[in-house]
């Protein structure tokens, strides 16, 4: 989920704006898995229909991008086809919208998946529990022209960003020259996450790597969640481009799983234990001592 924020002139001086907010959620749903056919609907997949439209919006439209959906496809219900897209309005209301292939037994994955010409990969570097480094992979398949890409990146507060390690590494050229603009916003303890944006210009047929160090910080043990032995996910960062026709395109790279310094959590039970044992055994020789009568025989 995001919500993207965007300054709008309304005459050409700029004398006027406007701020126009989208909010966007990515899901990701796979049919194919659980039933080895690729028809869907809304019904079967979030187990319901959209019963109304939004009251705020001015229109509310669903658009189903059928671009690779091959042919023998039965859409519905009947929508407004406009190219490799198809548009249902909401005013309709209640819509079901789904699509089943009919001549289709069983869907088969390509055997050569086939990859976009601009792509990027983040992992973690280093070992321990203490430090570490980020480091994140742009490829740039075409093979005559330079890409320009926005990353934005938000790293949670409880990783430290090192901005002094900051290197970039460009392989397959020697344009070393990539990195145009650069925008980095401390994080704050327990308040804000650290954000970080670089527009670059990728050569063309390049892989450039960047990669940054940072600490982990000593979380209080309250602020462990129950399961805190298998660590701390991190959302994905956006790499923004655009094809040729000047359309946005966003590329999300996976998420990734940090494990903090973890404390023993065993201990407070150790503490209360050993505790109680040595309380038992002074009150119980005090108790002996003082009700006991001790007589010569």
């Amino acid at each position: 989920m995001a919500i993207h924020a965007t300054s709008i002139c309304l005459d050409e001086s700029c004398s006027e704006r406007r701020l126009e907010l989208i909010q966007t959620i990515t899901s990701v749903m796979d049919p194919v898995r659980e039933t080895g056919r690729r028809d869907w609907s809304l019904t079967g997949i979030f187990d319901r229909q959209l019963n109304k439209a939004c009251p705020l919006a001015k229109e509310s439209k669903v658009v189903v991008d059928v671009a690779n959906a091959g042919e023998g496809y039965d859409p519905r219900p009947q929508p407004y086809v406009n190219g490799t897209m198809m548009s249902y309005d909401l005013s309709q209301a209640p819509l079901d919208i789904g699509m089943t292939w009919h001549h289709e037994r069983a869907f088969e994955y390509p055997l050569e998946p086939k990859r976009p010409v601009i792509y990027a990969q983040r992992y973690f570097t280093g070992y321990g529990q203490e430090r570490g480094g980020l480091k994140i992979t742009m490829y740039n398949r075409h093979k005559t022209e330079s890409v320009p890409v926005i990353y934005y990146d938000s790293i949670p507060w409880y990783l430290k960003l090192y901005m002094h390690t900051f290197k970039v590494n460009v392989i397959g050229k020697d344009d070393h020259d990539v990195v145009k603009q650069m925008y980095y916003q401390p994080a704050i303890d327990r308040g804000r996450p650290s954000t970080f944006e670089c527009e670059l210009l990728l050569p063309p047929d390049s892989i450039v790597t960047m990669s940054l160090d940072f600490d982990k910080v000593f979380l209080k043990y309250t602020e462990h969640r129950p399961d805190a032995n298998r660590g701390f996910d991190i959302g994905s960062a956006v790499l923004s481009t655009w094809d040729s026709e000047q359309n946005l395109m966003r590329i999300y790279t996976d998420t990734l799983l940090v494990v903090l310094p973890t404390p023993d959590f065993s201990m407070p039970y150790n503490v209360i234990t050993l505790t109680c044992t040595v309380i038992a055994l002074f009150f119980g020789s005090v108790f002996n001592l003082l009700i006991r009568n001790f007589t010569l025989v």
